[in-house]
């Protein structure tokens, strides 16, 4: 019973300590330099970075673990079928460059922002750079009876039914 009351106190004096910061009038926050802008308080933002070369779950796991552990990073998520990144910073601490940097580091290519003229250019050659190894493949396939060194087109060649089945 003492242990709980001891807990109970504590937390009425975390609870009290909370409400009191909250409650101070404004430019008495911690951190006010007697400037008209707080020193400490620094927006977070946000960024949406394409990212090329994400293909499972654990490109997303490895993406989001890097840079969760960045110093300044709040947030962050990685989506591997749209190929996007999106991450919460603190400018102050971190900059939209060092988070690419970090991704890049894992061997990834980042070319800039969702929706940027780089991004939308990266992302058109890849579309095109993967129609073009779908249709290509199929034609790869047909060719395999002139080659001599496949098994189907070379005469020398051992023929599936003969070997260990006797």
């Amino acid at each position: 019973m003492l242990r709980f009351n001891k807990l109970m106190a504590g937390a009425t004096l975390l609870c009290l300590l909370a409400l009191s910061a909250c409650n101070k009038p404004a430019g008495e926050s911690a951190g006010y330099n007697g400037e008209t802008t707080p020193a400490s308080r620094t927006a977070s933002q946000s960024v949406q970075l394409q990212v090329i070369g994400m293909h499972c779950d654990n490109c997303v796991q490895s993406i989001q673990g890097t840079v969760a552990k960045m110093e300044g990073v709040s947030a962050v998520s990685a989506n591997f079928e749209t190929g996007v990144v999106d991450a919460s910073f603190d400018p102050a601490k971190v900059s939209e460059q060092q988070i690419t940097a970090e991704i890049e580091s894992l061997g990834f290519t980042v070319p800039g922002r969702v929706g940027s003229p780089e991004a939308e250019a990266a992302m058109a050659e890849k579309a095109a750079a993967e129609e073009a190894a779908a249709t290509d493949s199929p034609a790869k396939g047909n060719d395999t009876e002139a080659d001599p060194t496949t098994k189907e087109g070379s005469a020398d060649a051992p023929s599936e039914d003969s070997g260990q089945n006797g």
